[in-house]
């Protein structure tokens, strides 16, 4: 019987040694990956304020997220509760601050944890007004009032822009009562939504139009 040859391209052999090449992972890598597999998860809820505790006799630390240094801020603090104790505190914390956070001890670096933050979801309601047609000349108020003190700033816009005071208009804000008063109402200028708008809230009013 005779032998049948197959010639194979230098290209065809080129992508099988590509195919049958195994991967090749460093030590570097593999302990890197283990180590992630190894640091605890810790999982929380946007604006809440998690505290990180520290066991370690050194008074100097340097707080580390993905690897690089994080200076002690209003945000972020770091506090010794004992001679052998420290305190890590993320003031409501935020989807920005999901990370690997860990600590360098002499030269040492100590993983801590794996923090993941779930976003916040965003609420859109209505605010009621007396009336949704005025006219010319006369006055808007509105006034919005919560049942304790809001944590989270309001910015007021009208037609999705910031809404500036001037003579005519004027935005107050006196413990838990948020007012707009808008001072002889002009056609087309004056009309339209108003909004008391913070991270994770927005207050619309109903579109309002003023008539000559």
């Amino acid at each position: 019987m005779e032998e049948k040859k197959v010639d194979r391209t230098s290209t065809e052999e080129t992508e099988l040694a590509e195919v049958e090449k195994p991967e090749l992972v460093t030590t570097e890598e593999q302990l890197t990956r283990t180590l992630e597999q190894e640091i605890p998860v810790h999982e929380v809820e946007e604006n809440t304020t998690v505290t990180l505790t520290v066991d370690t006799p050194s008074r100097d630390i340097r707080l580390l997220k993905d690897n690089k240094e994080l200076k002690p801020s209003e945000h972020i603090k770091v506090i010794h509760t004992s001679s052998t104790t420290i305190e890590i505190q993320i003031i409501k914390a935020k989807p920005q601050d999901e990370g690997i956070y860990s600590v360098l001890i002499d030269k040492k670096e100590k993983p801590i944890v794996r923090l993941k933050v779930i976003p916040k979801q965003i609420t859109r309601q209505t605010m009621d007004i007396p009336q949704t047609t005025f006219k010319e000349g006369e006055t808007l108020t509105i006034t919005c009032q919560f049942d304790s003190t809001p944590e989270e700033t309001f910015e007021f816009l009208r037609n999705g822009k910031p809404l500036k005071p001037d003579n005519r208009i004027s935005t107050t804000v006196e413990h838990n009562t948020y007012t707009i008063v808008v001072k002889e109402l002009r056609p087309k200028e004056d009309e339209g939504v108003y909004t008391l708008k913070s991270d994770h809230l927005i207050l619309d009013t109903p579109s309002n139009d003023s008539t000559d």
